[in-house]
């Protein structure tokens, strides 16, 4: 299933990666993308990672380690796919 995952994320032209967080310093991570063969969106579990920081830069290396640790996807190549549309860029700059 996660090698699955790794060729199907290298395969799209883009997706989108969300994250959840409660009470505990922990990020649930999913990652959306469209099904090669049937263009319509699916949603699946990557994992979970505990940021370094609760900021923007500690949640994005939590979804680095979490794309290397999960599917062997290092941050060069996610990132080249990844859409950021969220505040992580935005805290960045």
């Amino acid at each position: 299933m996660k090698d699955d995952l790794a060729v199907k994320l290298k395969e799209c032209p883009f997706f989108s990666v969300m994250l959840d967080h409660g009470v505990i310093e922990e990020a649930i991570m999913y990652v959306r993308y469209l099904e090669k063969s049937s263009g319509r969106p699916v949603t699946v579990y990557l994992g979970i990672q505990e940021p370094k920081a609760g900021t923007g830069k500690g949640y994005l290396e939590a979804v680095d380690s979490c794309f290397q640790k999960v599917i062997n996807i290092d941050s060069v190549t996610w990132k080249q796919n990844y859409r950021f549309r969220n505040s992580v860029m935005a805290a960045q700059q």
